[in-house]
This record gives structure tokens, sequence and C-alpha cells, in this order.
């Protein structure tokens, strides 16, 4: 047994020894434990996003990405910015090099009034130079503070 980090649903799957080869199933918890193949699972995936489901996402899932996973879903749906704060604090621990994340964290301090906290978390993102963050402005948010 194992977890599967689909996009948009994470699901149980486990795989059976049949005939010689392998037979993966896939539990779908959040739809009353229904069983899936990993093909019905990619389809169900990809009329709710609109697009294909690669074959890396029916991996099983590691401790460390189910952990993070649990993380950012708890960040997403806090609804005071202490408790945000609390679990980007621990998605930074176990992934420092997550840059969104550290920006995150830099405008929830900004808000609370941590400029230090903020000022400290954006010079690492000025250093890192991370591809997915538009550097300008987070250069000119740390001019700003």
């Amino acid at each position: 047994i194992h977890g599967v980090s689909l996009p948009g649903r994470f699901m149980v799957g486990f795989d059976e020894e049949k005939n010689g080869g392998k037979n993966s199933t896939l539990i779908d918890a959040f739809n009353g434990g229904k069983f899936l193949k990993p093909d019905e699972a990619g389809s169900l995936i990809s009329s709710s996003l609109g697009a294909e489901v690669d074959d890396k996402y029916f991996q099983p899932a590691t401790p460390r990405g189910i952990i993070l996973r649990m993380l950012y879903n708890l960040s997403s749906f806090s609804k005071k910015s202490e408790q945000t704060l609390a679990y980007l604090d621990l998605i930074l621990t176990i992934d420092p090099s997550s840059g969104q994340e550290r920006l995150n964290r830099a405008l929830i301090r900004v808000r609370s009034g941590d400029t230090a906290g903020a000022k400290a978390d954006l010079e690492k993102l000025m250093e890192d130079q991370p591809r997915e963050l538009d550097m300008a402005k987070v250069e000119a948010l740390y001019h700003a503070l």
C-alpha cells in the first residue's frame, strides 16, 4: 500500500502480482473508497483539470512528499496568518528550496509587521534566484521595506 499524489486528489494505491504481471489499483478515499484502475483515475483527473495526467504522478509518493502535500493543503486552507505562517515554517524546514513558499512567508511576515523576517526571506530568495519567481518584483519588495 502506498500513497499516490495525483494533481488535485490524493489516492491510495496497491499492486498485486497476477499471472506474472503487476496489477495496480487505486482507492479514491474522497469518493467512498471507490476502486479505480490507473487509466480510470487518469481520466477522472484529466477531466477535472482539463489536461493529461503524466505517468510520473502514479508513482508511489515518498513519506516526505506526503508530509509536504499535507502541509501545503493545510497552509492553503488556513484562515489565520499565524496558522499559515506555522505551516510555511514547517514546509521550509523540510524543503528550504521552495521559492514560492518562501515568498508566501515573506508576504505574510510583511502583513504581520515582521519586517526583519520578511527581509531575511527576501534576501534568501535574491541569493537563490528561483526561476519560478519574478525576481524584479522580489527585489522591488525588498527595497520597499
